[in-house]
């Protein structure tokens, strides 16, 4: 989201207990971060989502890349071009920008926390690394994880 100060999801993030200068904690499950959940009861009375529209464009987005559908009408950038309106600042995806790491990046912006990103890097047989430095502390950072084919 970091592309983006004005991209309407960094309404769920606020600042974690470890840093006042950075976004680190998540209230997407809380409604937002005035705890008003889904207005119902309490914070605790928010519905998971297990699918939304948002999730089906960018699985269309991924699906008209692989086979080559590119246009701005019906194909790829069309739908990417959906759920980047989130994203005032970004420019539109067209034929000749979108690629599979651009639909893989809104997609972990949009499903962030989700656990998700972590199975579209395998499934994409993409590198993945682990870095779990908090806070400028010591920690370390392990080397890509390599898929194993058998």
């Amino acid at each position: 989201m970091k592309e983006d100060a004005n991209d309407i999801r960094w309404g769920i993030m606020a600042y974690d207990e470890l840093s006042k200068t950075r976004f680190g904690s998540c209230y997407k499950y809380l409604g937002s971060t005035s705890l008003s959940g889904d207005g119902k009861a309490g914070y605790t009375a928010v519905n998971i989502k297990l699918c939304r529209l948002s999730e089906i464009y960018l699985i269309a987005a991924e699906a008209a890349f692989r086979t080559g559908n590119l246009k701005e009408t019906d194909g790829a950038a069309y739908y990417l071009n959906q759920i980047r309106k989130r994203s005032p600042n970004l420019a539109a995806a067209t034929e000749s920008t979108v690629t599979l790491d651009m639909i893989l990046s809104e997609k972990s912006k949009e499903l962030f926390g989700e656990g998700q990103r972590y199975w579209d890097l395998i499934r994409c047989n993409k590198s993945i690394t682990y870095n779990d430095v908090i806070d400028g502390g010591g920690g370390r950072t392990s080397s890509p994880l390599q898929r194993v084919n058998n």
